[in-house]
């Protein structure tokens, strides 16, 4: 567990940081449960299966892609600095921030293509999932300049801590430089409460049925808007 001296600051992520990226995602994202059962219970689970080194070097090698390809695409990870460490100037990389940034008007015709996403444990459900998420974003954001969330997760242990929120802000502040006023993003239930403090509003909801993917339970997902008000980026 974390001290409770840790002191948190977000940076700008290199290449060298993608494989902790991946790993604080695959982590964030799955349940615990999911290594024990055959039968997935969380989206993460049923598309990606349970953490794993090679999924999480894929993963690395696929945020290394995006960079390079996406357009606006910008990563940022938060680290924490823990001065009770056993080593001097310990830090760890505990969280991942994905913006993309778009500076020209989004398409107004959806840009989804479905993917093979090599080593997932179901490509079916990836490109369902994920190509929902773009159908929705262009329906609902098409011919505007937004900055769009992409990902923000953090390591279990350290959640609560204020990770998120520093990720948001830095990632608000980029947006503004560029002087984008409106952001998007496809919050979690456990997630929403903390974007609803930084303004953003539903616009939509998405529920998914997981039996269809041989799994469990559903999955619900919200669609957020947020117009930037004056200059307060945290309300």
């Amino acid at each position: 567990m974390p001290s409770k001296n840790i002191t948190i600051s977000v940076l700008p992520a290199t290449e060298e940081d993608y494989l902790a990226l991946a790993q604080v995602e695959s982590q964030a994202f799955s349940d615990p449960d999911d290594t024990s059962s055959d039968v997935p219970s969380t989206i993460g689970g049923v598309m990606f299966g349970p953490p794993s080194a090679e999924g999480q070097a894929a993963r690395a090698k696929d945020l290394a892609k995006l960079v390079r390809t996406v357009p606006g695409m910008r990563l940022f990870k938060a680290v924490a600095h823990d001065p009770d460490a056993a080593c001097d100037n310990y830090t760890k990389t505990i969280g991942i921030g994905g913006w993309i940034y778009y500076t020209d008007p989004h398409p107004t015709e959806d840009p989804w293509e479905d993917k093979p996403w090599e080593g997932a444990r179901d490509p079916r459900a990836c490109n369902d999932y994920f190509g929902e998420f773009s159908r929705r974003k262009t329906r609902i954001m098409g011919g505007k300049r937004f900055a769009y969330l992409q990902v923000l997760a953090i390591l279990p242990d350290y959640q609560g801590l204020g990770a998120g929120k520093a990720l948001l802000r830095q990632g608000l502040e980029e947006a503004a430089k560029l002087d984008l006023h409106e952001a998007y993003l496809e919050a979690s239930i456990a997630g929403r409460p903390l974007y609803r403090k930084f303004g953003w509003e539903d616009v939509d909801v998405q529920v998914v049925d997981l039996s269809k993917y041989g799994a469990k339970g559903t999955v619900t997902n919200f669609c957020m808007y947020r117009k930037q008000q004056g200059t307060e980026i945290y309300n």
